[in-house]
């Protein structure tokens, strides 16, 4: 499965965009990846600003007019929501006391236990009489009250400081700051249906005190969130080398974490499928273009919530539907069919992938069938530059099956099933590989012998917006342009005189034939150094092709 990428290999995590507090963020993304089950993807925003936010949670844009579309699946929507894409923000607010204002109450503390020394030390040296004694006490009475009183006060003081915040329970001021930041962070999150929750940092490692509830109610009414959206943590929590006990006490977060998200991907969902129930409406009919990029989007939203059998189902209608794309009339499009298999390549593997997980052996190798049958014989309108570049695309369905084939599936359903053991679509790859070679010396032969030059410059070659799909920089990088069939053609000449075909062939031979040494594949063995055998003679190398003919 090498050649497949690495998103298509594992299943997509939902992403949480971590923002505000970047000293937090590295505790709560090992976290959130190595502790929580399931895992999340942490996205860690320091600072959040418009250009950030509109990344994470995609920019407002006005709605298109529907229309088929250009393409079929776009080439960087499944990464996007794979990496970019966050399903739910966590935005943390600091409930620390400021250092200055701190010290200011502590200097005025000390002030008045000075001032409280000094009226005591008078009061011992008035001894002059009875009258003076009195209004000595009475004076002194009103002091003690006043002191009282002011003490109540600070006390009343010192208690608040025990809960100590500068944005939550700070002055107006601070308080309006706070609900700025966090009301860019709900604005951006919301018109998509990305879910929020706001966590108020302690100090300290024991539980943390409640929130006032005059700031609950104010941080609800203005955020649109329920209570149970702000979360208080404390920073001690996360420092604690205990997995066991990390994993106790942020347990609720993790619960509103993965409730955010999947509630986020099932609306996606359900956005998904009444754009095409709009744009079957408006059309009067769904582009099989459309199917099929529904059905795929509606797949991976299912993966995201690990909805394993909702996305096998929604993965084979979207390949149902790829059948229906027209390839072109009256022969087939190079363009087109090199587009249409790239898609197919990548629903089959998912596919195939999620069937083999769920230990649905029988019907992951009738989906391979079905994907030769579909898509594996080769347009006989083709020129040697497309047999190539489609054998190529033919050799790895083989190589990547055969790959899957040999970790998931046991010797019994390989038994009932033996056009599908590894071994035979390993020789498959390999002798697909060396018509890959032939075909590509064919085309070569064919533009040497007519004496054409080349008319479009590969590098200007560039991937497209949808999969599977090539367009062309204009000179000056002003813009680009569609490829025609003919330079299509013309690139992929390019494309596959780059390719080493020879050391490619021989490489897949020479492995191919060692995974035959058990003795039990004598005759494949024996094909297999054949052909070997011939690829050396092409290239001269005459003592390693008389050693594979007679071993």
């Amino acid at each position: 499965m090498q050649s497949a990428a690495q998103e298509l290999r594992t299943p997509p995590l939902p992403l949480v965009a971590l923002v505000g507090h970047p000293e937090v963020h590295r505790e709560l993304g090992v976290w959130a990846s190595q502790v929580l089950r399931p895992p999340l993807v942490a996205i860690a925003v320091a600072e959040a600003n418009d250009t950030v936010l509109a990344r994470l949670f995609g920019a407002k844009k006005e709605p298109k007019p529907f229309a088929a579309p250009d393409g079929i699946l776009k080439a960087d929507w499944f990464l996007k929501q794979r990496q970019r894409r966050a399903a739910v923000a966590l935005a943390f607010v600091d409930r620390r006391q400021p250092v200055a204002r701190q010290q200011a109450r502590q200097r005025r503390a000390q002030q008045q236990q000075q001032q409280q020394q000094q009226q005591q030390q008078q009061h011992q040296q008035q001894q002059l009489g009875q009258l003076k004694r009195r209004c000595s006490r009475s004076s002194t009475s009103s002091r003690s009250s006043t002191r009282s009183s002011q003490g109540a006060g600070w006390a009343g003081v010192n208690g608040h400081l025990a809960l100590p915040l500068s944005e939550v329970d700070g002055d107006p001021t601070s308080w309006m700051r706070m609900l700025a930041r966090l009301k860019a962070v709900r604005e951006a999150s919301s018109h998509r249906g990305a879910g929020m929750i706001v966590a108020v940092l302690h100090e300290g490692a024991g539980p943390p005190p409640p929130l006032p509830p005059d700031r609950i109610t104010g941080l609800c009414n203005n955020l649109g969130l329920e209570p149970k959206a702000l979360y208080p943590l404390s920073r001690g929590v996360l420092a604690t080398p205990d997995r066991r006990q990390l994993e106790q006490a942020l347990a609720p977060l993790g619960r509103l974490l993965l409730e955010a998200a999947a509630t986020y991907y099932s609306l996606q969902a359900t956005r998904i499928r009444q754009r095409r129930i709009d744009l079957t409406a408006a059309l009067g009919s769904c582009p099989p273009e459309a199917g099929v990029a529904s059905a795929f989007k509606l797949a991976v939203m299912s993966e995201f919530r690990q909805d394993w059998v909702g996305a096998v189902s929604q993965y084979q209608t979207a390949y149902s539907a790829l059948k229906g794309v027209p390839l072109g009339r009256p022969q087939p499009s190079v363009q087109r069919h090199t587009e249409v298999t790239r898609c197919a390549e990548v629903i089959h593997f998912k596919a195939m992938m999620l069937l083999l997980h769920q230990g649905r052996a029988a019907e992951a190798l009738a989906q391979f069938r079905d994907h030769l049958e579909t898509f594996g014989p080769l347009p006989p309108s083709f020129s040697p530059a497309a047999a190539a570049s489609h054998y190529g695309w033919l050799a790895r369905q083989y190589q990547t099956a055969s790959e899957m084939v040999a970790g998931r599936v046991d010797e019994a359903t390989l038994r009932a099933h033996p056009d599908c053991s590894p071994r035979l679509l390993q020789m498959a790859a390999a002798q697909l590989a060396v018509r890959r070679k032939a075909a590509a010396a064919a085309a070569a032969a064919a533009r040497l012998g007519a004496g054409r030059a080349a008319g479009v410059d590969p590098g200007a070659v560039k991937k497209g917006p949808f999969l599977g799909q090539m367009v062309l920089r204009l000179d000056g990088g002003t813009g680009q342009r569609d490829l025609s069939d003919a330079e299509f053609a013309e690139w992929l000449e390019a494309e596959e005189g780059r390719v080493p075909h020879d050391q490619a062939a021989l490489d897949a031979l020479t492995s191919c034939m060692a995974a035959l040494q058990d003795g039990r594949h004598e005759r494949g063995r024996a094909q297999l150094a054949a052909m070997a055998a011939h690829q050396h003679l092409e290239l001269s190398n005459l003592t390693a092709a008389r050693r594979l003919l007679i071993q």
